[in-house]
C-alpha cells in the first residue's frame, strides 16, 4: 500500500513566480519601503539577508494559516494567496520565495522544501509540510518557517550522508539570525 507522502504531484516550480511577475513585484516595492534605511545601509550579500527577513515577517505577520482537510491539499499560487491572506504550509512557503525572487535574491539561495515532518513523542505522527530554505550571506542554510514567529532554524546535516535533516520546529539547538 502506497503512503499518500511517496511523491509529490507537482512540479513545485509551477509554483514559485518569476521574477517579472508583477503582483510580486509590487508587493516586494510596498514591503520594500518600510526596510529603506536598512537596505541603503547595506552592501553584498547582507543585503540578501535584510530583504529574506523582510519577506519572512510580512507573511507570518499578514498571512494567516489556514489549514485544509485531512487528505486533501489544494495548493494555491503566490497571487492568490495574497489575495485570501491565508494559505496552509505550501502557499506561503511559495509566497515567501516568489517574493524573495521579486526582491532580486538570486535562485541559487532560496528553495522551497517538501517534505515529511516525524513527530518524536510516544505516538508518532508523520505529517506533510512546507517550508522555504534561505543561504545566509555566511552561506549557511536556513528554514525560514513561515507558519511560527521564530527566525530561522540553521539545518544541520547527517554525519553518515550529505543528507538535510531540518530540526525539529522549537528544539533546535542552535539558531542563525538574518
Amino acid at each position: 500500500m502506497a503512503n499518500r507522502f511517496d511523491y509529490c504531484p507537482f512540479d513545485v516550480r509551477r509554483f514559485v513566480m518569476p521574477p517579472e511577475d508583477e503582483v510580486m513585484g509590487k508587493t516586494w516595492q510596498r514591503l520594500s519601503r518600510a526596510h529603506r534605511a536598512n537596505l541603503e545601509n547595506t552592501r553584498g550579500l547582507q543585503r540578501h539577508d535584510i530583504k529574506a527577513k523582510a519577506v519572512w515577517n510580512h507573511v507570518v505577520e499578514h498571512i494567516d494559516y489556514q489549514g485544509e482537510p485531512e487528505n486533501y491539499d489544494k495548493w494555491q499560487f503566490p497571487q492568490e494567496t495574497l489575495q485570501l491572506g491565508h494559505g496552509d504550509c505550501e502557499d506561503k512557503s511559495f509566497l515567501c520565495v516568489s517574493l524573495m525572487v521579486a526582491a532580486g535574491i538570486p535562485a541559487d539561495r532560496i528553495r522551497v522544501v517538501v517534505g515529511i515532518l516525524v513527530s518524536d513523542v510516544q505516538s508518532p505522527r508523520n505529517q506533510g509540510h512546507a517550508w522555504p530554505m534561505y543561504r545566509n550571506s555566511r552561506g549557511v542554510w536556513c528554514i525560514l518557517e513561515p507558519n511560527i514567529p521564530h527566525l530561522p532554524i540553521e539545518v544541520r546535516r547527517t554525519p553518515a550522508a550529505d543528507i538535510v535533516v531540518p530540526p525539529q520546529i522549537g528544539r533546535a539547538s542552535c539558531r542563525e539570525r538574518v
